[in-house]
């Protein structure tokens, strides 16, 4: 009843002091070759009908109610004080519907409503039916907030009949979130934590423990370090995997607690990367079992960009009977053991890399680019680099955007190659339809269907991008031969 009564309470100061009719609206813009890969942006207060506008923006021409974006879906990027509450849940609901992911730029702000609608970020795919997945992210030097401001009731402002219609919105608007929490992918404790934040503040999602926390990831991060301290390995296994978390096992009515824990490291796989082990040992009901949760870490500088992953080994047959030996495991009887399958494994935003406590801000200091698993829907190169594919040895490097120009230079297959802008800049459209197709702005519309045209004048020689080759000399590629 306690948390029910803080939720009443602060949703009621959502509802009176957030408004839920503000002056105004949302604007809508379709963007073309943003940086960061945005699709359409949404700046201003959030009002009622904000969300029925972005519908209509999006909605197939030929059936308005065909607004799914399967698989390589279109980003909403955020730029929002806030404004509804109701509305931003109501933008939350039709992102995980559409599969539109949501994604706060760089230096851009995103508070309360406009929060809320942030968790709605999604992508779907086809599997034996629509599969949904989260797909939220902001830029390190974004600023992402969630609240609840405190009621605020001026004397003789509000008579009664207001406040209890206002009372009455606050309740339905506190059952709404709490009943949404699995389809916004938060827990409870998350939205407590955000409904309890004290008067004027927000709970900022400022560190990498916060954005794992909310399950988003963050873009524009390089200033990482090329070396995890066993601390800090320890501290990821136990945010990822609960099964390395003291506070699961230590439970005096299930019999179960740590027996002890243990650091080791492990040979790299290839050239730069690390790889931990962090050992956990427990009991269960009088049987001692060994779990490992295995680190890699590939820093910045690697052709495959900085890289985090962890695996979780159960180690079921090493001392599971000797409960009087809790020596852990030595290397080699590790690395034995963590060939077999894996229980599960899972590839981490690499921020995490950083120490605890760390800032997102202070990690943020490249040009902002999508990372590296990101579909986007812009005829424009939005990835920091390229690889050259789909050639059997050397794509050809040109004066000028066509194939009648001048080569300046053979471009081996595999080769990474960087664009010289993010944007139009250096892009090249030869075709009057793929003009069209890639600046869906020039018809204020995006329909599902352009994903496809998009992708489809990427795949041809229709689209020439400005780029960079290793050894520093400039020119013009086709997009065809041109993947992260």
């Amino acid at each position: 009843m306690k948390y029910i009564a803080i939720a009443v309470c602060l949703a009621l100061g959502l509802v009176l002091a957030g408004g839920t009719t503000p002056v105004g609206a949302a604007e809508f813009r379709i963007l073309d070759d943003h940086p960061e890969g945005c699709n359409i942006a949404l700046t201003g207060q959030i009002a009622a009908g904000d969300t029925d506008r972005l519908r209509r923006l999006t909605a197939s021409p030929d059936d308005p109610s065909q607004t799914r974006f399967l698989y390589g879906g279109i980003t909403l990027c955020l730029d929002s004080p806030g404004g509804s509450y109701l509305e931003g849940l109501a933008l939350a609901q039709h992102l995980a519907y559409a599969g539109i992911a949501s994604h706060v730029p760089a230096r851009a702000t995103c508070l309360s409503a406009c929060a809320l609608a942030f968790l709605g970020g999604s992508r779907l795919g086809l599997e034996d039916g629509i599969i949904r997945s989260v797909d939220r992210s902001l830029h390190g030097t974004a600023r992402l907030g969630f609240h609840a401001p405190q009621l605020d009731l001026p004397p003789g402002q509000f008579n009664e009949t207001e406040v209890k219609k206002a009372f009455g919105v606050a309740i339905r608007s506190s059952a709404l979130l709490f009943s949404r929490l699995d389809a916004l992918k938060i827990d409870q404790a998350f939205a407590l934590a955000f409904f309890d934040v004290p008067d004027g503040t927000f709970l900022e999602i400022d560190t990498p423990a916060r954005v794992l926390a909310l399950g988003a990831d963050v873009t524009g991060i390089t200033d990482l370090p090329t070396r995890i301290a066993p601390q800090r390995a320890a501290q990821i296994c136990a945010q990822v995997f609960e099964t390395f978390d003291p506070q699961t096992y230590t439970d005096p009515d299930q019999y179960t607690s740590v027996v002890r824990t243990a650091h080791q490291d492990l040979p790299p796989q290839r050239a730069g990367q690390q790889r931990h082990a962090y050992l956990f040992a427990t009991t269960a009901e009088g049987t001692m079992m060994w779990d490992a949760c295995e680190l890699t870490w590939t820093p910045p500088g690697a052709a495959s960009g900085a890289q985090l992953r962890a695996t979780h080994h159960a180690l079921h047959d090493f001392n599971t009977y000797d409960y009087g030996n809790d020596t852990p495991p030595t290397q080699a009887e590790l690395l034995a053991r963590i060939t077999r399958a894996p229980l599960r494994s899972a590839l981490l935003d690499p921020a995490l890399s950083a120490p605890a406590g760390t800032r997102l801000a202070s990690l943020a200091t490249a040009p902002p680019h999508l990372r590296a698993d990101k579909p986007a829907a812009s005829c424009a190169p939005v990835h920091h680099s390229y690889r050259v594919v789909g050639v059997q040895n050397f794509s050809n490097l040109r004066a000028a955007p066509g194939f009648d120009a001048q080569v300046l230079a053979e471009v081996p297959k595999d080769a990474r190659v960087t664009p010289l802008s993010h944007d139009f800049k250096a892009t090249a459209i030869q075709t009057g339809p793929c003009r069209t197709a890639c600046q869906p702005s020039q018809a204020g519309r995006l329909h599902p269907g352009d994903n496809w045209s998009i992708a489809a004048c990427r795949g041809s020689n229709d689209v020439w991008w400005q780029v960079r080759t290793a050894t520093g000399t400039t020119g013009w590629m086709s997009s065809k031969y041109l993947r992260r």
